[in-house]
């Protein structure tokens, strides 16, 4: 079965390069997409000559703009090449070889270096492997802080694809040595998030043993005075990478806050889609203290972040004779207003605590908050979770997070064990799945008889059911659901917080509406598929899931009155047939 492949190339003034790529591909893709950062040169024009799908965007770094333009490809099969590569004809072949008969897995193409005219077969360059050909439905790209990188199934099968994809580098070492530069102030700056130290020593004798590793040990002498040059720049950007980076530990021991505390006292949706924020202020100030101040009701989730040290309950703190003096005891640093609350603001402020961010939009921050951020949460385009971190500016932390990282700080690795009553409950064989119907009035609901309906033709042999929900929920959904079926189990009003937690991270996945059992899920990494309506502010653009296994359902798009934002029901018309199709993938 052939199958059809779509080449995607980011292109930012390339105009000595894009012509050869695109001809390398065009005997093995059925479309070519190109996206483009504005260039200024010749890029545009020449792409225009091989009839390629041609789109410019802002610059968003390499994952973000790599899986935006996946989403643009037609086919689900994606090569993935750079602007200053080509495939040789031997890779040509063995892709066609491969296409003709249907792709599997992800394919890796070994990368041959072109430096300055000579091609390097050694100093640790070579040879250099990329999974390059992937499905971009069981693929995505994340974001490291210097190099970009593809995340799969680690049981998905990896096939080499013979020949080279050959990689024209550098066409001068003054190219060379300032890419390296840059690349080594880079490389600092993430060790130095990561909390990583150089020692005085270092930036001496790590450049030499660089040198040594790639032109004796790794046969750079082999690829002549090229190789030679490459070991020699590569061991100067090391001096550049511990200089910096001793520059930069030396800065963050100096300003370093010691503790920080992160507000917000609403829902569990909201508190989880807050909790990257700590391990994002963790990754910077890996010394410091996070504490978060949140209400009884959200403590179980808070507490199940490595990042959060410490949690004040604000449903105590409240009632406290002796708030100010007890908020005064934590010693903080910072204050951060995630949830803007006008007595937590003023308790702040008398607490003298020196750092308090908050929001333009509150009249009450004006005087409560002496660092202020402007952004409206109504107007935005961006996710919960991405304007949640634009409060961390007055920290230093002005990075534009894509959803794919901001996924990656939860650290949500401190649950409980299942309780002991419903171990035996979850099944070997079968698909663990949690239905939680209701939401508490926080969201538009897709409705209990679409529910019923989807319990019923879901095979009883393949799927095992348990319904969730508070016991004020069980009362409105008594009656509605086929509890007599023998692979359904009602948890209605039977689980605390905690246990629900552990319980999701027992089972393998869960359908819901925009609640905080599906953002809980999507946190632990469980497959969770959530149910929108595409009206704003409500819709999947800004409260979809957080979670690599996460997706979400909309029945239109395009729905003439959610985008009026008038009252609609089109969440009801989520076909059942849609979810289960989700589901058995």
């Amino acid at each position: 079965m052939r199958d059809s492949l779509s080449a995607v190339i980011l292109t930012f003034n390339e105009e000595r390069n894009v012509r050869r790529a695109l001809e390398s591909v065009m005997e093995v893709a059925d479309e070519i997409i190109v996206l483009d950062s504005f260039s200024t040169d010749r890029t545009k024009q020449i792409c225009a000559q091989y009839g390629v799908k041609f789109i410019q965007k802002e610059w968003q770094g390499y994952a973000c703009s790599k899986n935006y333009a996946n989403n643009l490809a037609t086919y689900n099969w994606i090569l993935s090449l750079d602007a200053d590569e080509e495939l040789d004809k031997e890779m040509t072949a063995d892709i066609l070889k491969y296409k003709q008969g249907g792709f599997q897995g992800v394919y890796v193409l070994n990368r041959l270096t072109n430096y300055c005219g000579t091609w390097i077969r050694h100093s640790s360059w070579y040879p250099d492997k990329k999974v390059r050909i992937f499905n971009k439905s069981t693929a995505k790209w994340i974001g490291a802080f210097v190099h970009e990188e593809l995340v799969f199934s680690e049981t998905v099968i990896e096939t080499v694809i013979k020949g080279h994809l050959n990689h024209y580098s550098y066409y001068s070492q003054t190219e060379h040595r300032s890419r390296a530069d840059k690349y080594s102030v880079l490389t600092a700056q993430k060790m130095n998030l990561m909390g990583e130290k150089a020692g005085l020593l270092k930036p001496f004798y790590s450049p030499v043993f660089r040198f040594i590793s790639m032109y004796f040990i790794r046969a750079g002498f082999l690829d002549g005075s090229a190789g030679f040059q490459i070991a020699l720049i590569s061991a100067r950007s090391n001096v550049l990478k511990y200089k910096t980076l001793r520059a930069l530990n030396k800065k963050m021991a100096e300003s370093s806050p010691k503790r920080i505390v992160i507000s917000r006292t609403d829902s569990i949706g909201d508190v989880i889609l807050t909790l990257p924020l700590a391990g994002i202020l963790k990754e910077k100030y890996p010394d410091s203290k996070i504490i978060f101040l949140g209400n009884s009701y959200t403590e179980a989730i808070v507490r199940v972040s490595v990042y959060v040290d410490e949690f004040i309950n604000w449903d105590e703190l409240k009632d406290d004779v002796r708030a100010v003096e007890t908020l005064k005891g934590y010693e903080v640093d910072f204050f951060i207003h995630v949830f803007p609350n006008k007595k937590i603001a003023h308790l702040a402020f008398d607490a003298e605590i020196p750092n308090r961010i908050g929001t333009f939009g509150r009249a009450f921050h004006f005087f409560s908050c002496n660092k202020k951020v402007y952004f409206s949460r109504k107007k935005s385009n961006l996710h919960e979770s991405q304007l949640n971190v634009k409060l961390l500016a007055p920290m230093g932390i002005k990075n534009n997070f894509s959803l794919e990282t901001l996924e990656t700080y939860y650290g949500f690795t401190r649950t409980n064990k299942i309780p002991f009553w419903l171990s035996d409950q979850i099944s070997k064989n079968r698909v663990n799945l949690i239905l939680h119907p209701k939401s508490k009035g926080s969201a538009l609901e897709w409705g209990l008889k679409n529910f019923h309906r989807l319990i019923n033709q879901l095979p009883e042999e393949k799927f095992k059911i348990f319904i969730t929900g508070t016991k004020e929920e069980g009362e409105l959904i008594e009656g509605s659901l086929p509890f007599d079926k023998i692979n359904v189990m009602s948890l209605i009003g039977k689980l605390s917080l905690g246990e629900l937690v552990a319980f999701i991270q027992a089972c393998d996945c869960l359908v819901a509406a925009s609640t905080g059992p599906l953002h809980i899920a999507a946190a632990l990494g469980k497959r969770a598929i959530g149910l929108f309506s595409s009206r704003k502010p409500i819709d999947p653009g800004r409260w979809s899931p957080l979670g690599k296994k996460s997706e979400y359902l909309v029945f239109d798009s395009d729905c003439e009155k959610c985008r009026k934002k008038e009252n609609c029901n089109c969440i009801n018309k989520i076909p059942v047939e849609r979810v289960i199709n989700l589901l058995e993938v």
